[in-house]
């Protein structure tokens, strides 16, 4: 028996095709791979719904050792007015190096929040031990709305 979904389109019956579960990405773990190394930047592609809790973890593409970075970023801003939405640090304790190749930082309901729907700007960048700053991921941020606190 044929699958038809919206739009008119029609799938064929077969016994080789496979469903596939998806996993509600604004809410799950985020894994992002992003490149210290590079020579290009790493483009990334963030997201989260409104009043939701998520934590991003970055992995570096080419394992590059961030046990000696003196200081990690990570910003979201409105793209049209260029406003800060968030900001987080090593420094300031929001950022963490999971190993040497790895940081994560989590975004708490309130902060995606306050963000309206749509799609923003951010970047990550590492300043290693020598001082030289790298941008090792930069790209959308999107926020989905909800309807839950409306």
């Amino acid at each position: 028996m044929p699958i038809i979904l919206p739009s008119r389109i029609v799938l064929p019956s077969s016994p080789a095709l496979r469903l596939c579960p998806v996993t509600i990405a604004e809410n799950a773990t985020q894994t992002i791979t992003v490149s210290a190394m590079s020579c290009c930047t790493k483009t990334i592609r963030l997201c989260i719904a409104q009043f939701a809790d998520k934590r991003f973890i970055f992995n570096d593409a080419a394992s590059a050792d961030y046990s000696g970075a003196s200081e990690i970023t990570f910003d979201v801003w409105e793209r049209a007015t260029g406003a800060s939405l968030l900001s987080k640090s090593l420094s300031g304790g929001s950022i963490t190096l999971t190993s040497n190749n790895s940081f994560t930082l989590s975004v708490t309901d309130v902060e995606s929040g306050s963000m309206s729907k749509g799609n923003k700007a951010c970047e990550a960048w590492v300043t290693l031990s020598g001082g030289e700053r790298r941008l090792v991921g930069r790209g959308a941020f999107s926020v989905t709305d909800t309807r839950k606190y409306d």
